[in-house]
């Protein structure tokens, strides 16, 4: 299988959104307090994703199976993204 890494555009960002909630719930179910924010900390966190899209900071590797929609990994780091929240 090929992958391709680009930058993120906001087509990507619901997606990144999704990704960063359900690793959060796997975390919370895990038992681990790590980004387990409420609604208003998770809204702030994706806006700084979506202004770090617009920056250019946000990375993305798909498939080649999956160029059109599927996000499969993302971005330089969401250490970056919570500590600008």
């Amino acid at each position: 299988m090929t992958f391709l890494i680009r930058r993120a555009t906001p087509h990507d960002s619901p997606r990144l959104s999704e990704l960063f909630n359900e690793a959060a719930e796997r975390l919370g179910q895990a038992g681990y307090d790590q980004w387990q924010y409420g609604p208003e900390e998770r809204e702030r966190v994706r806006q700084q994703m979506e202004s770090n899209i617009a920056i250019g900071s946000v990375w993305v590797v798909v498939s080649s199976d999956q160029l059109k929609d599927e996000t499969i990994a993302i971005e330089q780091s969401f250490h970056e993204i919570l500590h600008h929240a």
